[in-house]
């Protein structure tokens, strides 16, 4: 009785085990997280990266800079392509951080480029306020916002899991950005 009742145990153990396996496996292929940042086929990008990268210890140096820089234009135009640039370097370190896999680095390239993506639509829609002709400028964030959604457009086709859900919030971001 005993040596059955252990039979028993171990056979329900032994189920348990692979079905827990069989759907680990399942939900890793239904969610897509099976797909590692760094297998994505990253598009070329137009900007470079930063001086220095986010997953530096050193990275508010880089961030500081950016500030700075922000903090200088006398002209929502010029504040809006400073924007612009620093969007660029963030998606040309989104793309190291892809290629190194870095998930921290890469939700902080995703999140600073949706912010300065924002920031230069912001600073397009108060030089309208303020009268001004913003058309040569408005085209030009106009052309690279496009360039930023096709680029996120196809990484997000190949990221899975969460990393596509951040990245299709950034895409969303810079959508609703060209738009404004």
């Amino acid at each position: 009785m005993r040596k059955s009742f252990l039979g028993f145990i171990f056979l329900v153990v032994l189920l348990i085990g692979s079905a827990t396996a069989g759907f680990a496996h399942h939900r890793g292929t239904v969610l897509g997280e099976n797909v590692s940042p760094s297998d994505i086929n990253f598009p070329p990008v137009t900007g470079g990266p930063g001086l220095v990268l986010p997953d530096s210890p050193l990275f508010f140096l880089d961030q500081m800079k950016q500030a700075l820089r922000l903090s200088f234009p006398l002209t929502p135009e010029t504040k809006a392509r400073v924007h612009l640039e620093i969007a660029s370097e963030r998606l040309a370190e989104l793309r190291i951080m892809t290629k190194r896999g870095n998930t921290d680095g890469i939700t902080s390239s995703l999140s600073e480029l949706g912010r300065e993506v924002s920031g230069a639509s912001d600073s397009i829609a108060e030089a309208v306020a303020r009268g001004k002709n913003v058309q040569r400028v408005a085209k030009d964030l106009n052309d690279a916002l496009k360039v930023h959604r096709d680029t996120l457009a196809a990484v997000e086709g190949q990221a899975g899991g969460d990393l596509r859900a951040q990245v299709r919030a950034t895409r969303l971001t810079v959508v609703l950005a060209k738009t404004q």
